[in-house]
C-alpha cells in the first residue's frame, strides 16, 4: 500500500513522510500500511543526503489511530499473533536507532500502536488541535500496549504516570500529554510541520536531554526497592477492582516489571509472547468484537441525506436539559436554552459554566474555547426566535400531557420541518406524537444517564417517522461524540426495559434482608463499575420509580418494581440530588468515591440485613432477568440486531464489555443454561423469571 505513504527529501534535506490510508476513516497500522513503512525507512537510511526525518498525516483529525484490529482477529495461531507483534518492534527499534533525527508531528489520534511509533521517534511535536489525543486504548480490547510500549512509555514518563494510561486506557489532550513529558512541544496546526522541522535541526545539534524532574523521577525509580512498591501496590489495587476480571491489567504490570529488571531484548521478547496468549482469550475476543461493532455503528442508518443542525433548541433546564445543552454546545452547536422557571434557566447555565471550566482545568480546552462554549447557550423563557431552528429537543418532567403540550406548542411556532426529538426514558414516541400535526417529524432521542459519562444515544422511530428525519438525529447524536443505536418505539425502548428487571431484583433481594453493600459488591464483581443501588442513587430515585411506574402500567407484574422506592421517597430520599440515598454523600455527584451505606435505610423501608448469599447468586438473580428482556426486545422488533442490543447494553447501562454484551454473554453461556436457571428461579421467586418463547425455542 505505497499510496498510503508518500516521502520526500527536502533541500533541507530533511524527508517528510506523509501518512493518508486509503478506504479508511482513520490512519490505521494494516498489514500493508506496515509493509510500507518498513520499506519507506529502509530506503531512507540508505541516503547519505540525509539530516533528519518528519513523520506527519494527510488525514485530517488521525495521525495513527493503532493498528487495525481486524489484523488480529485474523491471526491463526498465537504464533501469528506473536510474529506480528515482534514486526512492530522491529520498526519501533529501527526508529529508535535511526541514524538521523526522527521528528513525529502529530495532529489528531496517536493511540495505540501510533503511540508505540511516535514514542519510538527522537522527538514528538503535537498541534493543540481538540482532536489531537495520545493514549494506549488496548486495554479496551482485551490486550496490551504491545511494539514496546510496555518498556518505552515507564521510561519516558515514569512507572506511575504510565500505569495510568496504560491500565486505564485514557486518553490525554496535547496540553496534557505536554506537562507529564510525553510529547516536547505543542503548536497550532498551522506551523506543525515547521515546528517538527525546528526540532530535528535542534536534536541534530543537542539530542534530547531529559528534565531535572524528569531526572529525578528516573533516579527515584530506577530503586529497586521503590519499583517493587509501585509494582506490588499496583497488583493489590487491580486485584480489589472492579476490572479484577481483565487478565490483561496483570499481564502489563508483569510486562512493565520485565522491563525494569530485564534486558531490553528479553523484554520485548515478553511482551510479545504475553501478547499471543491475550488475544486467545475470551475477554479480549469479545471486546475486539465489541470495537468492531461500534465501528460499525459509523455507516449511515439508511440511504437518506441528513439534514444539517448547526443550532438546537433545548426545552427544559433541568439535569437533562442543562446536560444536553453542555454536550450540545462542546460539540459547536448554538443551543437555545427555554425554561418558564428563571431559577431553572440560571442552574442550567452554571451547570453549563461548571462544565466548561471542569475542563479548562483538566487542559481538555482553552481559554478561548470554554469561553466559546459558554456563549453558544443562549437562555430564554419563551419561544421567541425558535424559528431557523432544525431540531427541538424536549427534556421536560416524565409527563405525557405535558410533553404533547410542548409538542403542539412547537408545531405553532417553529418553522414547518422542524423535527421535535423528545428524550423522555420510557414514555411510547407514538403516545407523545398521538395528536401532533406532523408526526412524520417527531423521534425520540433517549441518552443514557448520567448524560456526561454515559456513551450511548437511543434515537426512537415510530412507523411514521421520516427516514430523514431519522438521519438528521443519527448524525446529531454522533456529532455530540454519542454511540447512536436505533430502535423502534415501544415503552421503556431498549435501555430501560433491561435495566427495569436488573434494578427491580437488587430491591427484592434487599427486602429479602441482604445488606445494601453485599449486593452491590457482587454486581461488581461480576464486572459492572458500580452496584444497581448505588446506579439507583445516581440516576435518581425518583426518576427510577416514575420509569418503573410506566414500565409496570405496559408490561404487568413482570416489570412491577418493588416497593422499596416508593417508600424511600416518601422518607426524602432521591440519591444524590439531594444528598440522600443509600448511600451517604457529602458532596453534589461524589458517586465516584466509596460512600458508606446510610444504616438508616434499613429502618426506613422496615426490613434486617441478615441475608447470607454467595456472589455468584446475587449477579444470577439480577443478570439473567436482563437477558430474559433482552431476548424479548429483539423477538419484538424494538432493537434491530443483537449487535445493537450488545452496544446498547454496554455502553447505555454498564454491562461488563469484557463479557461483549448480553447477547454475546448469552452465546458464551448456553441459552439452554440460561433457561434451565430461569426456571429454577422461577418455581423460587415468581413468573417474573419465566422464560421467554424466543429464549426457550433456543
Amino acid at each position: 500500500m505505497d499510496e498510503a505513504i508518500h516521502s520526500e527529501i527536502g533541500a533541507d534535506g530533511i524527508a517528510v513522510i506523509r501518512l493518508k490510508v486509503p478506504d479508511e476513516s482513520r490512519n490505521i497500522i494494516t498489514l500493508p500500511v506496515l509493509t510500507a513503512l518498513e520499506k519507506t525507512f529502509k530506503t531512507l537510511v540508505q541516503r547519505p543526503d540525509l539530516r533528519g526525518v518528519v513523520v506527519i498525516s494527510n488525514k485530517r483529525g488521525s495521525f495513527i489511530a493503532g493498528a487495525d484490529v481486524r489484523l488480529l482477529l485474523a491471526c491463526q495461531t498465537r504464533s501469528d499473533t506473536v510474529a506480528l507483534t515482534r514486526r512492530g518492534q522491529a520498526l519501533c527499534n529501527q526508529l529508535a536507532h535511526f541514524p538521523v533525527p526522527v521528528v513525529a508531528a502529530i495532529n489528531g489520534e496517536c493511540l495505540g500502536a501510533g503511540l508505540a511509533f511516535a514514542m519510538a521517534c527522537q522527538g514528538r511535536v503535537a498541534s493543540d488541535a481538540v482532536h489531537t489525543r495520545l493514549g494506549v486504548p488496548e486495554t479496551r480490547l482485551g490486550l496490551l500496549p504491545a511494539c514496546g510500549t510496555t518498556l518505552r512509555l515507564p521510561m519516558r514518563i515514569g512507572m506511575l504516570r504510565a500505569f495510568n494510561l496504560m491500565l486505564t486506557g485514557r486518553q490525554l489532550y496535547a496540553s496534557q500529554a505536554l506537562a507529564i513529558g510525553l510529547i516536547d512541544e505543542v503548536v497550532p496546526a498551522t506551523v506543525l510541520l515547521n515546528a517538527a522541522r525546528r526540532r530535528v535541526e535542534a536534536l541534530r545539534c543537542n539530542p534530547n536531554t531529559p528534565t531535572r524532574s524528569a531526572l529525578l523521577r528516573q533516579m527515584l525509580e530506577r530503586n529497586s526497592i521503590v519499583q517493587q512498591l509501585i509494582l506490588n501496590r499496583t497488583r493489590q489495587r487491580l486485584r480489589e477492582s472492579p476490572h479484577h476480571n481483565h487478565p490483561a491489567l496483570l499481564a502489563i504490570v508483569d510486562c512493565v516489571e520485565y522491563g525494569v529488571r530485564k534486558p531490553a531484548a528479553i523484554s520485548l521478547e515478553y511482551e510479545a509472547e504475553r501478547l499471543g496468549e491475550l488475544w486467545q482469550t475470551r475477554q479480549a475476543r469479545a471486546l475486539m468484537g465489541l470495537y468492531l461493532a461500534t465501528q460499525g455503528l459509523k455507516k449511515p442508518v439508511n440511504s437518506v441525506r441528513p439534514r444539517t443542525v448547526n443550532a438546537i433548541a433545548v426545552l427544559g433546564s433541568g439535569q437533562m436539559g442543562a446536560r444536553i445543552a453542555a454536550l450540545s454546545s462542546r460539540a459547536g452547536l448554538r443551543v437555545r436554552l427555554k425554561d418558564n422557571q428563571t431559577q431553572a434557566l440560571l442552574n442550567g447555565l452554571r451547570y453549563v459554566d461548571e462544565q466548561a471550566e471542569q475542563a479548562l482545568k483538566d487542559r481538555h480546552i482553552t481559554t478561548f474555547t470554554a469561553v466559546q462554549q459558554r456563549r453558544r447557550v443562549t437562555p430564554t423563557a419563551d419561544y421567541r426566535g425558535l424559528r431557523g431552528y432544525p431540531l427541538v429537543i424536549e427534556a421536560a418532567y416524565e409527563d405525557l400531557a405535558l410533553k404533547q403540550q410542548l409538542l403542539r406548542e412547537v408545531e405553532q411556532r417553529g418553522d414547518q420541518d422542524i423535527i421535535f426529538a423528545s428524550s423522555t426514558s420510557s414514555l411510547p414516541i407514538t403516545s407523545i406524537a398521538e395528536h401532533a400535526e406532523r408526526p412524520h417529524h417527531v423521534i425520540g432521542m433517549h441518552y443514557a444517564a448520567p448524560v456526561e459519562q454515559m456513551s450511548l444515544l437511543e434515537v426512537v422511530v415510530t412507523p411514521q417517522t421520516d427516514p430523514a428525519v431519522v438521519a438528521t438525529a443519527v448524525a446529531l447524536g454522533q456529532r455530540q461524540g454519542k454511540k447512536v443505536i436505533v430502535v423502534n418505539d415501544g415503552a421503556g425502548f431498549f435501555l430501560n426495559r433491561i435495566l427495569a428487571p436488573y434494578l427491580n431484583e437488587a430491591g427484592h433481594l434487599l427486602l429479602e434482608g441482604l445488606p445494601v453493600e453485599s449486593i452491590d459488591a457482587a454486581l461488581v464483581r461480576f464486572g459492572f463499575s458500580i452496584g444497581p443501588l448505588a446506579f439507583l442513587d445516581r440516576v435518581g430515585i425518583d426518576i427510577a420509580a416514575r420509569v418503573g411506574g410506566v414500565l409496570h402500567h405496559h408490561f404487568g407484574e413482570r416489570l412491577q418494581p418493588p416497593p422499596l422506592l416508593e417508600r424511600l421517597l416518601e422518607a426524602g430520599r432521591q440519591g444524590v440530588k439531594n444528598h440522600r440515598g443509600f448511600y451517604r454523600y457529602r458532596q453534589h455527584y461524589e458517586w465516584r468515591r466509596k460512600r458508606p451505606v446510610d444504616s438508616r435505610v434499613y429502618s426506613e423501608l422496615g426490613i434486617g440485613r441478615g441475608t447470607v448469599m454467595s456472589a455468584d447468586d446475587i449477579a444470577e438473580r439480577c443478570v439473567l432477568p436482563m437477558l430474559n428482556e433482552a431476548v424479548r426486545c429483539r423477538d419484538e422488533g424494538i432493537i434491530r440486531s443483537e449487535r445493537d442490543g450488545d452496544l446498547g447494553a454496554v455502553f447505555g447501562v454498564g454491562f461488563p464489555a469484557f463479557r461483549g454484551g448480553l447477547f454475546h454473554y448469552l452465546h458464551q453461556i448456553g441459552p439452554e443454561t440460561v433457561v434451565k436457571h430461569l426456571y429454577r428461579l422461577a418455581r423460587r421467586h415468581g413468573s417474573r423469571f419465566e422464560p421467554t418463547p424466543g429464549l426457550s425455542r433456543h
